[in-house]
């Protein structure tokens, strides 16, 4: 049993070794920026922490504009919930948003009747890229730079990047609301678990012998035989770990910042 008690604790300790290590990448985070808007005043990225962002790069002139329909309506679906849309307007996908700032923000005013951020026209992609798409590039990797205009990134609550989504995905399709809804999910989720949970107590017998307690409180949640039985072995518990990992963080912004704890007794 004391094996079987190490290989669990090892099996902890490296799940969160290892999610530390992926979240560590992140020196900088979404809100750690500026940009500046259409009227070229900066704007300071922190005033959207705790937010969650779609960032897109748009034109005037594309086949695909007929999406900022879509984007106003998914803003306006979500912008209680503290979700924004930021429009980036860039010329370098078939020179397609060829005007100025003053024409672009009176297009999208004018025709769409756009109510969410609109940047300075600037470079999206290569070494002139605006220092936030290598910041994405560099955290998320070549999934983040746009391959065409209307290309979309989802920035999570945490100044993090939760998905991508080229440009033939609509605003409205479900691949994009879902993970909409998800993130506002996962927030949720974590909340109640900060307050739920407690760390696992483990004390030493006089033998030598490891074993694992709950707090008071939480015992009284479970039932004191079921989580005596030996079916609780190290490869069981490890299993039942990954599964709460993968139901409950299922995206590609997984962090160990939420610790789930198993509610069992040696």
């Amino acid at each position: 049993m004391v094996y079987k008690n190490n290989l669990l604790i090892l099996l902890i300790l490296s799940m969160f070794t290892f999610f530390e290590k992926v979240d560590a990448k992140y020196e900088k985070l979404f809100f750690d920026h500026s940009i500046k808007n259409i009227n070229n005043e900066t704007i300071d990225l922190n005033q959207y922490k705790g937010k969650t962002i779609l960032l897109v790069n748009v034109a005037s002139k594309c086949g695909f504009t007929k999406q900022y329909t879509g984007l106003q309506d998914l803003y306006e679906k979500y912008k209680d919930r503290g979700f924004y849309v930021i429009g980036v307007p860039s010329n370098q996908f078939g020179g397609q948003e060829p005007g100025s700032n003053s024409e672009i923000k009176d297009f999208c005013e004018t025709n769409f009747n756009i109510t969410f951020p609109i940047t300075d026209k600037t470079n999206v992609k290569g070494d002139d890229a605006h220092d936030l798409y290598k910041w994405a590039k560099k955290n998320y990797g070549n999934s983040t730079v746009p391959k065409w205009n209307f290309h979309k990134i989802l920035i999570n609550k945490e100044g993090k990047i939760h998905d991508t989504f080229n440009s033939f995905i609509t605003p409205m399709s479900d691949k994009i609301t879902k993970q909409i809804d998800l993130i506002e999910h996962l927030k949720d989720t974590i909340d109640a678990t900060k307050v739920q949970c407690a760390l696992i107590q483990v004390s030493t017998t006089a033998n030598g012998s490891q074993s694992f307690d709950l707090p008071h409180n939480l015992k009284k949640q479970r039932n004191a035989d079921k989580a005596r039985k030996d079916s609780y072995s190290a490869l069981v518990l490890g299993n039942w770990l990954m599964n709460i990992y993968f139901d409950m963080m299922a995206t590609p912004e997984a962090t160990a910042q939420v610790t789930f704890v198993p509610m069992f007794v040696d």
